[in-house]
C-alpha cells in the first residue's frame, strides 16, 4: 500500500534535544496526512534508539519502521520495513513537497543528521523528480 499526499507545509529543526522533520497537508481539503521523523540531536546519546517515524497519529509511530528515505526538492519518499496500526499493508509514503528552497535545505540537513549511521538508507537528490 502506498499513501501519497501533497504537503501544504514541511519543515525541519534541531531543538537542542531532538532532530525533527515532517510534512503535512493540513491546509488542504484532501484527506489529512502528516509524517514526522525524529532522532536525538546528540549522536553519542546513550538513549538514542534510532530513527522514529510516525504517520497520521502516534499509534502509527515507532522505531525501526523505516527501510529508507529518498528526498528531492519536490518529493520525499519513505519506504517502510512493516506497516503500522492504521495501515498494516503500508509499504511507502510519497509526499510531494511545496517549493521552498530554505525549507528544503533545512530538511536535507536534518535528514542527513537523522540518518548519520545509516548513510546507505538515505538518498538526497539536488534535482526535482519528474
Amino acid at each position: 500500500m502506498i499513501i501519497r499526499f501533497k504537503a501544504t507545509e514541511f519543515g525541519a529543526e534541531d531543538d537542542g534535544y531532538a532532530l525533527i522533520c515532517g510534512a503535512s497537508n493540513s491546509k488542504s481539503e484532501d484527506d489529512h496526512h502528516y509524517i514526522t521523523l525524529q532522532r536525538s540531536s546528540d549522536p553519542t546519546d546513550e538513549d538514542d534508539w534510532g530513527v522514529h517515524f510516525e504517520i497520521d497519529d502516534q499509534i502509527n509511530g515507532g522505531y525501526d519502521l523505516l527501510r529508507s528515505c529518498k528526498c528531492s526538492p519536490n518529493l520525499l519518499v519513505c519506504r517502510l520495513r512493516k506497516g503500522v496500526s492504521w495501515y498494516p499493508e503500508l509499504t511507502t509514503v510519497e509526499v510531494t513537497l511545496p517549493k521552498s528552497q530554505n525549507n528544503y535545505s533545512e530538511l536535507v540537513g536534518i535528514l542527513s543528521r537523522i540518518f548519520h549511521d545509516r548513510k546507505k538508507d538515505i538518498k538526497i537528490d539536488a534535482e526535482q523528480v519528474s
